[in-house]
């Protein structure tokens, strides 16, 4: 049975994957969302759990579906889709290929979350 600790490490490693695809500190995610920065940092560091307004407001923010902020599953399972091609062939594909670059960036647009970047640039780092 899931508690209400782990659904709140669920969605605020959720929260943290998006502010950071988006490239937002946690204050200007806040601020854009029209959360009171204290109780958003609340959610982030998975001391609180909004109510369901607010995780309304929290998928408008980031422009996605709930689940993608309350479920753990989504992103294992896309991310393990994504880590199976080739890394280092994806990265030199990315960097050389200004139509699959294009391609990339067109694609995370509509995934609404940016999140090919995301994984691009953490297994950037991970190689450096």
């Amino acid at each position: 049975m899931e508690t209400m600790e782990h659904r709140k490490e669920i969605l605020a490693g959720n929260l943290r994957r998006f502010i950071e695809s988006n490239s937002w500190t946690r204050m200007e995610a806040a601020r854009k969302g029209g959360f009171n920065p204290q109780t958003f940092y609340s959610w982030v560091n998975a001391d609180a759990y909004p109510g369901p307004e607010n995780l309304i407001r929290l998928a408008e923010l980031f422009r996605c579906q709930i689940f993608e902020l309350t479920e753990e599953k989504w992103y294992i399972d896309e991310r393990k889709r994504f880590l199976k091609i080739g890394v280092s062939d994806l990265i030199t594909l990315y960097d050389s290929n200004p139509h699959f670059s294009a391609w990339c960036q067109i694609g995370s647009a509509l995934a609404k979350a940016n999140r090919l970047e995301a994984y691009l640039k953490k297994i950037r780092d991970d190689l450096s």
